[in-house]
């Protein structure tokens, strides 16, 4: 399934049914890759609204790892956050985490180990366990948004 991409008419394939969202939160545009991202950043408004977070900006880092050979050589994290204390997070939003993924981690890791790496996902996944476990190793922590999300579905947009 082919839809309109992030670029300027754009097109690229959608793999896991994610659904973009092209959006205004606060007073900036943002076109999320998935329904997941975009309500995390309706969370995230919140948080920072309440003085939790400074600030936050959706994919403007991009780390890369120009030693390896095969795999992944770049890394996008979906959110750099600013802590109130000043301390820089980055959060990555996952529906399904694949192999790749934890790749992507463990180069993290290997290549930036002053980076913390926070996993976020809706709902845990008891068939993904086990890749999960292995990604822990490499992330600062992991969070299942899903049950705080509806407590906030008055607030956030959950379509």
């Amino acid at each position: 399934m082919e839809k309109l991409g992030f670029g300027k008419d754009k097109l690229f394939r959608m793999k896991y049914r994610n659904e973009p969202r092209h959006v205004m939160i606060g007073e900036r545009e943002f076109r999320f890759k998935s329904k997941l991202e975009y309500r995390y950043a309706q969370y995230l408004e919140i948080l920072r609204g309440q003085g939790h977070y400074t600030s936050w900006d959706y994919e403007p880092d991009v780390f890369t790892f120009e030693d390896e050979v095969r795999g992944a050589k770049v890394y996008t994290p979906d959110f750099r956050i600013i802590t109130a204390k000043g301390n820089t997070e980055y959060h990555e939003c996952k529906g399904l985490l694949t192999g790749s993924d934890v790749t992507k981690f463990k180069r993290m890791a290997k290549y930036y180990p002053m980076v913390d790496i926070t996993l976020v996902f809706m709902k845990s996944n008891k068939r993904q366990a086990n890749r999960i476990r292995t990604a822990m190793k490499y992330v600062r922590d992991v969070k299942y948004i899903g049950p705080t999300l509806r407590k906030l579905a008055g607030l956030i947009d959950m379509s």
